[in-house]
């Protein structure tokens, strides 16, 4: 009857440390998911942080590009502005 007894609380024990066990291992199989839903959202946010880098390196060549050919026609404007403003005095001579 003893061993019995011994038994039954062993079998009890044995299924308590089941219970325990399973609960441990949902948890660490909760924890590991959300690492690794953590460390693959930190990954696309590095991937779309340098796709933004890129971007603006790339708006940047373009707008120091654009800033240089608007700074040439202005230059070029000027020029012309110089060349016409020469000629019509040239041709307003003539024709005193």
């Amino acid at each position: 009857k003893k061993e019995e007894e011994n038994r039954a609380n062993w079998e009890d024990r044995v299924m308590e440390l089941k219970r325990e066990l399973y609960v441990v291992q949902a948890k660490l199989k909760a924890t590991e998911e959300s690492d690794a839903s953590q460390k693959g959202g930190e990954e696309k946010l590095l991937r779309e942080l340098k796709e933004q880098e890129s971007l603006i390196r790339g708006y940047q060549q373009e707008n120091e590009r654009l800033y240089k050919e608007t700074k040439d026609a202005h230059v070029r404007a000027k020029t012309i502005e110089s060349q016409l403003f020469a000629e019509n005095q040239r041709q307003s001579q003539e024709m005193a």
